[in-house]
This record gives structure tokens, sequence and C-alpha cells, in this order.
């Protein structure tokens, strides 16, 4: 049987179209800090939300969280009043040096 050049295309054609579907997907996104541990040691309140002053107090917005060295986190906040008792981490007793600040 000899084909011409226009059946073979139609015939190449139909197992690509028998190989593709459609499908529905529904993303969701969800998103943490890079720490071992996502919640504040001192306030007990996920690193991702507001510490417990920051939302007690309506007209505060930016509640940042900090770093160590040791690679610990906390709100700043809550950090802030920790070492004016005591400059070392909460968690592992290391001397406090702030490595970064983030939102």
């Amino acid at each position: 049987m000899i084909q011409t050049a226009q059946q073979r295309r139609q015939t190449a054609c139909v197992p690509l179209l028998c190989r593709c579907s459609s499908f529905k997907w529904n993303a969701l996104a969800t998103w943490a800090w890079d720490v071992d541990c996502d919640t504040c040691a001192i306030c007990r309140v996920q690193l991702m939300e507001e510490c417990l002053r920051c939302q007690a107090d309506a007209s505060s917005t930016d509640c940042v969280v900090v770093w160590g060295d040791c690679n610990h986190a906390f709100h700043n906040c809550c950090m802030s009043q920790w070492v004016r008792q005591n400059n070392r981490c909460p968690l592992c007793q290391q001397d406090w040096v702030v490595q970064r600040v983030g939102r």
C-alpha cells in the first residue's frame, strides 16, 4: 500500500495526540525559616509569626528574627531582652553573637 505525504503526516500525528493528557493541578506553597527549630525558645511562638509582645502591641508591624553564630534563631524582641540579663544563647549557652537578621 502506497501512502501519500498527507496520509503519512496524519498517521504520524495520531500517536502523539494519544500520548498527551491534561490534568488540573492546585499548588499550595508554604515556607519556613532555615533553622533546626522553627519556634522561638523564649516566647514559644513560631518564628513565622510575631512574638507575643508584637502581637499584643497592635501598632508593631516589624517583628524580625535574629540568628546567632550557633545557628539558633529567636525573635529580635525576645532576644534583645534576654541579652540584657545574659549574653549567651538560651539553647546552647554559647556567647551570643548575631550572625544575621531576617524577616
